[in-house]
C-alpha cells in the first residue's frame, strides 16, 4: 500500500515502472531477432577482416529477417503515434486538425517524461498553473469564455540589434508567427518559444478607490471613495455629434437620442478640446465631398454575456500598460487605472466649486451635486476610454434641435470613427461603463456640524410658517363656529320673545334656560370663554339662590336637564306648558 501511494505521487517514477514493462515485453516478444541482431554486430568486424564468421544464417535468410524487425519496429512506432494522436485529440478539447497534431505532440512530449506548462483560465485569474508562468516551453492553457491570454514569443537578440533583409520565404514564416498573440477562449497551445505575458477578463469589472481626499475651491477638505465599472470585452461606444452654429471645432456637440425612436432628447457641450480637434477634422473633410449615408450606429453595440469580441489591440495594449509604485516595490496592472483616472478627475473637478454650492442649502429644491456635478463627473471619465463617434449634418444646412428624428432624409450621417486622441484609458483600450463617487464628507466635523445647523435651522422656519398658518385656520374655524352658535342663541331667543306670553319672571326662566342649554352643548362649551360661563353662574345664584345644592354650577359640567328643577321651575314650566 505504501509503494502504490509513491507512484501515485510520483508520476515519474510510474512512468518509468510502465516503460520498463514494455520494454521487457518486447524483449521476449522479439527474442529470436534480437539474437540474430547481436550475432550480426558481433560478427561485423570479422567480415570487415576477412575472417571466417560461423552461428549465422544464409544471406537470404537474414536479409528476410532483418526486413521483418525493421517492419515491425516501423509499424509498432507508427502505431503508437497513431494512439498518441487519438489520444491527444480526445484529452484536449482541440477544434482543428493542426491543434489535433499540437495535441500529439505535447502528449508525446508528456508520454517522455517532460514537463510542460499546463495552466488553466477562469473569469480572468489563473486557478491552476502546474508550472511557473514565466518558463518558456510547448503546453496548453484552457480559458473560460470570459477570459483571454496574452503570448509572448521570447527572441535572444538584443534590444538594440538590427535585424538584416530577410528573404521573401524567411519574412513570410517569420509574418505567421508574430512576437505576440492573443489566447482566445478554449484551448490554446503554447509554443516551445513562448510564454505568459497576462491574462484579462473580459467581462464588466469595477475598481474602487476607497478614502480619496480632495479640496473645495473654499479649502474644505471632503472624503469621499471613487468607483469605475470598466471592460475591455465591449465595443466603443458611438455618440452622434452635430455643429450647434458655424462649422468650428467650439460649436462641437454631442446629440442625446432616444434607442427607440431616435428622436434627439437634448443636445450638450460634453466634449474636450482634444476630442474636438480630432472630429472637427474628420468633419470638414466629409462636408467637402460627397459621400453615401452610413447607418444609424446604435449608442452600444456590446453585451452582458459571452460570447465577447476579441480586439487584440486593445487586450495587447492593456495588459503591457503595467505601471510601478514610486514608494512601494509592486506593479499595478491594467485594472487598477480606471479607478485612478477617476480619482484624479475628481480632486480637479471638486477642486473648482465651493462647498455650498454643490447643496445649495438657501434652495431645498435644488441638489446641484445629484443633478450636475455627478453626471458631468461620469461623462468626463467615459470619454477618457475608448469612444467613437458619427458626425451628423443636416442637409437643409439648419442646426438641429430637441425632438427632430434622425434619419437619411433630414441628416447626412457620416460612418463612424474612432477617437484616435491620447488618453490615459483610451490608449490602453480601457471602455468606462459608468464613474462615480459615494457621500462628500466633510473631515473637518464643525463642517458636518454647520451643514446640520443650517438645515436644522430651515426645517424649524418651516414648521414655523406651518404652525401660524394652521393656528390661524384654527381660529379662523373657531370664530366661524362661534359666530354660528350667536347666531343660534339669538334666534332661539328672538323665538321665545316674540311668540310668548308668559309673565315676567316665567320668561326670565324661559331664557336663562335656553342659554343655560345652548352653553352646556359640548360643541358650545368649547366655544364659550371663561367670563361666559361666569356670568351664567352668576345668574343663576340671583334668579335661583335655593337651587345651588340640587343643581352644581356650569363650571362643574352638570346638565340642567337632568337634575330636578326647583319648585319655582317647576312652577313656571308647568305654566309655560300650560300656555
Amino acid at each position: 500500500m505504501k509503494s502504490t501511494g509513491v507512484l501515485r505521487r510520483n508520476a515519474g517514477c510510474l512512468q518509468l515502472l510502465t516503460k520498463g514493462i514494455l520494454l521487457l515485453v518486447f524483449l521476449f516478444i522479439f527474442r529470436y531477432e534480437i539474437r540474430l541482431l547481436w550475432s550480426l554486430m558481433v560478427a561485423a568486424p570479422k567480415l570487415l577482416l576477412d575472417k571466417p564468421v560461423t552461428g549465422l544464417p544464409p544471406a537470404d535468410e537474414l536479409f528476410l529477417q532483418i526486413m521483418f524487425i525493421a517492419f515491425n519496429i516501423a509499424g509498432a512506432l507508427l502505431f503508437a503515434l497513431l494512439i498518441v494522436y487519438l489520444i491527444g485529440g480526445a484529452v484536449l478539447p482541440e477544434r482543428s486538425a493542426a491543434e489535433q497534431w499540437d495535441a500529439m505532440q505535447l502528449f508525446t512530449r508528456f508520454l517522455r517524461g517532460s514537463r510542460a506548462p499546463l495552466i488553466r483560465v477562469r473569469e480572468g485569474q489563473i486557478v491552476k498553473d502546474l508550472y511557473s508562468r514565466q518558463k518558456v516551453g510547448s503546453g496548453a492553457a484552457i480559458v473560460d469564455l470570459n477570459s483571454a491570454i496574452v503570448l509572448e514569443r521570447q527572441t535572444s537578440a538584443p534590444s538594440n540589434f538590427s535585424v538584416p533583409a530577410l528573404p521573401a520565404s524567411t519574412a513570410k514564416s517569420r509574418r505567421a508567427r508574430p512576437l505576440v498573440r492573443v489566447g482566445r477562449p478554449g484551448l490554446t497551445f503554447i509554443r516551445r518559444s513562448e510564454r505568459l505575458r497576462g491574462v484579462v477578463s473580459l467581462r464588466k469589472q469595477a475598481c474602487t478607490n476607497p478614502g480619496v481626499l480632495g479640496y473645495t475651491s473654499d479649502g474644505i477638505e471632503v472624503k469621499t471613495n471613487v468607483v469605475a465599472v470598466f471592460t475591455l470585452g465591449q465595443p466603443a461606444t458611438t455618440i452622434k455629434v452635430a455643429y450647434l452654429g458655424k462649422p468650428t471645432f467650439r460649436n462641437l456637440c454631442v446629440l442625446n437620442l432616444d434607442p427607440q425612436t431616435q428622436k434627439i432628447l437634448s443636445i450638450s457641450d460634453e466634449l474636450d478640446d482634444v476630442d474636438k480637434h480630432e472630429i472637427h477634422g474628420f468633419a470638414l473633410e466629409y462636408l467637402a465631398y460627397r459621400q453615401s449615408n452610413a447607418p444609424i450606429e446604435p449608442l452600444e453595440k456590446g453585451q452582458d454575456y459571452p460570447p465577447y469580441p476579441i480586439d487584440e489591440g486593445r487586450i495587447f495594449a492593456a495588459v503591457y500598460s503595467r505601471a510601478r509604485h514610486v514608494d512601494e516595490s509592486k506593479v499595478d496592472d491594467w485594472s487598477s487605472l480606471p479607478a485612478l483616472v477617476a480619482t484624479e478627475i475628481f480632486r480637479n473637478m471638486i477642486s473648482q466649486v465651493p462647498y455650498d454650492s454643490l447643496y445649495l442649502p438657501d434652495d431645498p429644491a435644488g441638489f446641484p451635486l445629484q443633478t450636475e456635478f455627478k453626471p458631468a463627473f461620469a461623462r468626463k471619465v467615459r470619454y477618457q476610454g475608448v469612444i467613437s463617434y458619427q458626425f451628423v449634418h443636416r442637409l437643409d444646412g439648419q442646426l438641429p434641435e430637441e425632438g427632430q428624428r434622425l434619419d437619411n432624409r433630414q441628416f447626412r450621417l457620416a460612418p463612424a470613427q474612432d477617437l484616435h486622441a491620447s488618453k490615459v484609458l483610451r490608449d490602453r483600450g480601457i471602455k468606462v461603463l459608468h464613474a462615480g463617487f459615494s457621500e462628500l464628507m466633510p473631515t473637518d466635523p464643525k463642517i458636518r456640524m454647520q451643514r446640520l445647523d443650517n438645515w436644522r435651522a430651515r426645517w424649524q422656519r418651516e414648521a414655523e410658517l406651518i404652525k401660524a398658518d394652521l393656528d390661524l385656520e384654527a381660529v379662523r374655524i373657531k370664530n366661524h363656529a362661534r359666530a354660528e352658535k350667536q347666531r343660534e342663541m339669538i334666534n332661539a331667543l328672538s323665538q321665545i320673545i316674540n311668540t310668548s306670553a308668559y309673565p315676567e319672571e316665567a320668561l326670565t326662566l324661559r331664557i336663562f334656560q335656553a342659554l343655560e342649554d345652548i352653553a352646556l352643548e359640548p360643541s358650545t362649551r368649547q366655544l364659550l370663554p371663561i367670563d361666559t360661563i361666569q356670568v351664567l353662574n352668576s345668574l343663576r345664584l340671583w334668579l335661583l339662590p335655593d337651587d345651588q345644592q340640587v343643581q352644581p354650577a356650569l363650571l362643574e359640567g352638570s346638565l340642567s336637564s337632568t337634575v330636578e328643577g326647583t319648585p319655582q321651575q317647576e312652577e313656571a314650566h308647568g305654566q309655560v306648558e300650560n300656555d
